[in-house]
Order: C-alpha cells, then structure tokens, then sequence
C-alpha cells in the first residue's frame, strides 16, 4: 500500500467514523426527547449540527459513487472476514492435530520405556535410540503447537479488528475510475489542516506497519551468564533438530516459491513482464532525476536586493564602510518552481514493428511511463497505424487499468489487438494529430517523441498532399511550438534524420554481450538516457 492509497484509506474510513458517530447522537438525542431533558437536547443537536457540517464533503459525492463504495467496502469486510475465519480454521486444526500427535508420541514413548526395563545389549540401545528420536519428534510438534497457537491468536485479533470496525481493508483496486477520481477530488478538497492530519496518520501507519515487520525479523541472543556443559549439549541437539527443520521447510519453501513464481508468470500481462525486466532501469533513471529537480522543489535565498525578509550579513558589513551597498544588503525567498514538461510518445505500431522491435520499445515505453508518472510530469502515449491510438491520456493516472490497456499495443502489429489495421502507418496524419492533442495541454517544455521503424505507407484516407510527412513537420516546425524528435528502431532507419531536426537513426533494439562490452545499450535503457538529456537540457532541442 502506497502513500496515496493509505491517505484515501484514513479519509473513508474518518467519514465512516463520523456517520457512526452521528447515528449514535441521533438515538441519544431521541432518548433525551422521551426524557424531556432539554440541556442534554441542546447539547447533542449542537454536537450533531457539528457532525453533519464535518460530513458535507462526504455526502456531496455522486449517490452512484457513494453506493458503490459502501458496497465495495462492505464486501472487502465480509471476504476478509471469511478468509480470516478459513485461516482460524486451518490453525485450530494444526493445533489439534500437533496434540494428537504429541499424545500419540507419549504413549509411543511409554510403551518403548517399559520395553527397555528388560533389554539388554543390542536390543536396549536399539530401543534408547527410539526414545530419542520419538522424543525428538514430540519436541517439534510442540514447537508446531505453540506457533500455530501464537498465529491463531494474531488472526483472531485482526478479525475482531475488522469487525469492530477498528480496521477498514479498502478495496481501491476494485472501485472504478469514476469513484477514484471523486475521491482524489474530495481529498483535494478537504481544508489543507485537515489534508495534512490525514497524511501524518497515513505516513504514521505505514511505519507502524513497516516497524511491525521488522520487529518480527529481529532476533535476539541471550548471553548473560556462561552455559553449562549440560546447556551446551542440550543446545547443539535443539540446533541439529532445528538445522534439519530448516532444511525440511526451506526445501517446502522452494518448491512452493517455484509453483507461485510459475502461477505469476501465468496471471503477468505484457506491461507486468515488461516492467520486471526495467525495473532496475526505471528506478535508477527516477534516481538521477529526483535529483536533479530537487534545488527546484525547496526554497531558495536569493541576494542582492534593497528590500527583503533576511539580512545579508556580509554585504551589510560592506555597507558600513561603502553605502553604495546598501541597495543590496536583503536576501529574498524564492519560490520553488514544478517541473513544467510534456511529453506526447507516437509509437509505430504498424506490422513491420512485429518481434523484437515492439518487444524491447514496449520496455522503452514503460520506462518512460513509470518515471514520468512518479515525477508528476504531464504526459501522453498514443499508437499510430491507420489513425491514432490513444492509450494513455494527458490527463489520465496511471492505474492497473491503463497498464492492462497499455499491454495491448504489443498485439497491434500482428493485428491480434483492438485497432487492427497493421498494414498502414500513416506517419504525417497521426503526427498532426498528436501535435494538435499536446497543444491543447502545452506547458513550457513541450516534446513529441516519434518512435518508427520505417517510411510512411499512408491509407488511401489519409494520402494525400496535405499529409505528406516532410510537409507536416515544416508546418509544426513553423510554429516553434513542440519539441519534435524522431527515433528510428533498428537498422535501416537512416530516413529519419532526413525528417526530423532531432533524428536517432538506426538505434539498436537488443544488444550482445559483445556489444554491452563495448558500450552499446539495449533500446530501454538508451532511450531513458536521451529522455534524462531532454529534461535536464530542454533548451538544447
């Protein structure tokens, strides 16, 4: 659960508080009407006027919206619930059958003590070897009990956690955009003292649950008085038996983790698979670029002016002996500026981008993707064949939903997606058009990235004059509005410099180890290198 999440979290469920709360005033207020207790009246239609004014924002959602959450979260409480009270279940009879077992193990052990009372030789160390080991096992399904005893009642707590309402599981990711986007409103419009009460208990749950984590890694080592030999031998026998538990149970863990691994793989769309194997790359390009817009996201102290709300010590010390200076002895608080980009990403999804060519793009994409949602820089990427193919807007967050609609651009040159219509790729028509969409959201930096492999082949819809490609770029590079950059994947793509001021010809798509070696990148990480160029050096395009 991220930050976010946790703060929408704390806000339904203060709202769900309030609307308790005012049910149960309301009966109050009814039981001091039957009464006749006119203070206590008075009091509590105060306390109640105070609950429904702090509960104006909640009611104001659409009823649609409001329904659907109540049912949403309603259910999250009853599957929670269920798969609480299944794993209660589960423990009781782990627990059970460790007694049966630690009962059998003691009549077993009995029986083999009566029997060594009258064996000798061979016979009775055969039989203290049993007792030993039948001991043995008695002690790890102890062990087995008080485990499962202890995570019985920690499953018991959660439950009654929930069911008192102390806890509220939300199911953001079954709530529909719709709803998402009244609650983002709704948060925003909550007065800014409350917005950030929210958030410190929201920062304060997520530690609390990152500390509760990490308490249970901890481990502690008791050496406050010597061992004894007794101590000693005892305790190498607890640590040969749990060595050999742990063998039992990491090689459990490894085959469980090899069929889960396998079940994920099974259940990952093509942006998941894409995205594991970037990750690396998305986090280290985010990196260099939280970085870079830090200076811009703090106050700064700027000198030199005759009027201010700090005193410049040194240039005040100056002014004593030069008054020329003291026009210059105040320092003036800057105010810190958001990165003002867009980016608008036309992606080639014509039939000839098939293998690898849309394969190690697509991993370019979602790097661009990623970094640029967590940056909060505005952008847009859209697939051009015939016509475009919008997949992400300008205006749009980047959910499971637009991941999940984001995968199936992969499709679309074997025309296995949702357009189809992979033997075109009217290159002019649709650069027109995403010029025309990033005008609608221009910002100060404005670039529109062109990733093709190959000439224009226009659909007779749009071949004519007026959409020839050079003709095109002449006209967006009249007026100086956007950026323009043009990528050419693979080999062959020599054209592209010809049309575009910005051109990357021939970019490699999957390198070698030969050429890793030598200094050549895969298309993902080369591309996220010449996106962190635009960003730190816009003026250079």
């Amino acid at each position: 659960m991220d930050l976010h999440t946790e703060e929408q979290r704390q806000m339904i469920e203060e709202f769900r508080q309030k609307q308790k709360e005012l049910k149960q005033k309301e009966e109050e207020l009814n039981e001091a009407e039957k009464q006749g207790d006119s203070q206590r009246i008075e009091e509590l239609q105060k306390e109640i006027e105070q609950l429904k004014k702090e509960l104006d924002p909640f009611e104001g959602l659409p009823e649609d919206v409001k329904k659907e959450l109540q049912e949403q979260i309603d259910k999250a409480i009853r599957e929670a619930a269920e798969q609480l009270n299944k794993k209660i279940e589960e423990k009781q009879k782990q627990i059970e059958e460790a007694k049966q077992k630690q009962e059998q193990l003691d009549r077993e052990i009995k029986d083999l003590e009566e029997r060594i009372k009258s064996a000798t030789g061979k016979e009775k160390e055969e039989l203290e070897k049993q007792i030993e080991q039948k001991k043995a096992e008695k002690l790890a399904q102890e062990m087995k009990q008080k485990q499962a005893e202890q995570e019985l009642k920690d499953i018991q707590d959660a439950l009654e956690n929930i069911q008192s309402g102390e806890e509220m599981p939300y199911p953001e990711d079954k709530l529909s955009e719709k709803t998402k986007q009244e609650l983002d409103k709704l948060f925003q419009k909550l007065p800014r003292k409350k917005r950030e009460e929210l958030r410190g208990k929201a920062k304060k749950q997520l530690e609390d649950f990152e500390d509760a984590i990490n308490k249970e890694l901890e481990g502690k080592l008791n050496i406050d008085k010597p061992e004894s030999h007794r101590e000693r031998r005892e305790r190498e026998e607890k640590e040969k038996r749990a060595a050999e538990e742990r063998k039992r149970t990491e090689e459990e863990r490894r085959k469980l983790e090899e069929q889960l691994e396998r079940m994920r793989r099974e259940r990952m769309t093509e942006y998941d698979k894409a995205y594991e194997e970037v990750a690396d790359i998305i986090n280290s390009f985010y990196n260099r670029l939280e970085k870079f817009f830090l200076p811009e996201r703090h106050p700064k102290w700027r000198k030199g002016y005759p009027t201010g709300s700090q005193l410049d010590v040194g240039t005040a010390m100056q002014a004593e002996a030069d008054p020329r200076y003291l026009e210059k002895i105040w320092q003036r608080k800057t105010i810190p500026r958001k990165p003002d980009y867009r980016f608008s990403l036309l992606v080639d999804l014509s039939g000839s981008m098939q293998g690898k060519k849309i394969e190690e793009t697509f991993k370019g994409v979602v790097v661009l993707a990623e970094v640029l949602e967590r940056l909060g820089i505005q952008y847009e990427i859209l697939g051009f064949q015939d016509t475009i193919i919008p997949y992400k807007e300008f205006k749009d967050k980047l959910n499971k939903e637009l991941r999940d609609r984001l995968s199936t651009a992969k499709k679309e040159p074997f025309n296995e997606g949702v357009h189809n219509q992979a033997r075109w790729n009217s290159d002019g028509y649709c650069l027109q058009e995403a010029y025309q969409r990033l005008l609608r959201h221009a910002g100060k930096n404005n670039f529109l990235i062109v990733l093709s492999d190959g000439l224009p082949v226009p659909d007779p819809e749009h071949s004519g004059p007026e959409y020839e490609l050079g003709k095109v770029i002449k006209g967006i590079l009249n007026e100086g509005k956007v950026k323009l950059i043009g990528i050419g994947l693979g080999p062959g793509t020599e054209h592209v410099r010809d049309y575009y001021p910005y051109g990357f010809a021939n970019m490699p798509m999957k390198v070698t180890e030969e050429e890793r070696r030598q200094g050549k990148k895969d298309f993902a990480e080369a591309f996220a290198e010449l996106l962190e160029y635009m960003i730190r050096h816009p003026e250079k395009y």
